[in-house]
């Protein structure tokens, strides 16, 4: 892990005070479906102030395109499902992903709207486990107006699909691309360091501790890896 210019990481110095990460993803990237399971149970151990920030991994692709269209063909989704579901079955994730790409722009500007009120963390998990756990799609007006409701997060004008809700997301999007996003997952940790891709557990836990991150309140005892 390095920050932009490549120096080694410094200590967090807000020991007393969660330490501050930025969590870039699309809820069609597999990956980051793990990666943010493994940032809720990275946030058991280490007090984290995440803020969940959208992406958009195929704006290209209409709503609706069949979802072997993000891989090149169905010979290579398969190869890319067998290997998604292998790491989750080991961290006991359902991985049951939907035929159809949605536009998950709708779902982003709801994570927005809940991260105002803080429970853009339950946002984010509701929305990835609905499309990768259950195959429901995210961009259903049903899906997005029940979650809202349970998380208590009032819609823009114009709704979760209106031009209010979509500036938001591109303005969110654009912003990451100007810190130099180019994929996802990417994890931005104080002082410009970042993570890409869904790292294990080991490499996260020494990022944090590196990092000095605070450990989380009534956090258990993990030991130091080598």
């Amino acid at each position: 892990m390095a920050d932009s210019a490549g120096h080694a990481p410094f200590a967090y110095h807000g020991r007393m005070e969660p330490m501050r990460v930025v969590h870039i993803s699309d809820f069609i990237c597999p990956w980051c479906y793990l990666g943010v399971h493994r940032l809720e149970r990275l946030r058991q151990e280490f007090a984290l102030a995440v803020e969940f920030l959208p992406w958009l991994l195929r704006p290209d692709l209409p709503a609706g395109a069949r979802r072997e269209e993000l891989y090149g063909g169905a010979a290579r989704m398969a190869n890319a499902d067998a290997r998604i579901r292998a790491f989750c079955e080991e961290e006991r994730l359902a991985f049951v992903p939907p035929s159809r790409v949605p536009d998950t722009r709708p779902a982003h500007a709801l994570v927005l709207a809940a991260g105002r009120v803080g429970r853009g963390d339950e946002a984010t998990v509701r929305c990835f486990d609905a499309h990768f756990a259950r195959g429901e799609p995210i961009d259903d007006p049903a899906f997005l107006s029940g979650l809202a409701s349970e998380l208590r997060v009032e819609p823009p004008v114009g709704g979760w699909s209106g031009e209010a809700a979509r500036a938001a997301v591109l303005a969110a999007v654009e912003g990451a691309r100007e810190w130099g996003v180019e994929g996802t997952p990417t994890m931005h940790f104080p002082r410009g360091f970042y993570v890409v891709g869904a790292q294990d557990m080991l490499f996260l836990r020494s990022a944090c501790r590196r990092l000095g991150a605070p450990p989380a309140t009534d956090a258990p005892v993990v030991p130091t890896e080598g």
